[in-house]
């Protein structure tokens, strides 16, 4: 019997920041709050997520930093 099994990755864009510079383009922009979630996968079906990370990335150059739940939380002016 063969069991096939591994991780994936679904990202989605929660919200967008006020404009503020990106650190890395220089440019005035609204980040994008993304939340990244890793799940085992069993036969290519998403079983359960095992990893939750958010970021903050600029629509430009798509630099992003990683935050913390509350700060991405507290970051989204507009969903």
């Amino acid at each position: 019997m063969i069991i096939i099994w591994g991780t994936r990755s679904k990202a989605k864009i929660l919200g967008i920041t006020a404009p503020q510079i990106c650190q890395h383009c220089g440019n005035l922009v609204q980040n994008e709050v993304i939340r990244v979630m890793r799940w085992f996968t069993l036969f290519w079906i998403p079983i359960f997520p095992f990893s939750i990370k958010y970021h903050l990335a600029c629509p430009i150059c798509k630099n992003d930093r990683p935050v913390n739940k509350a700060e991405a939380e507290s970051a989204i002016i507009e969903r």
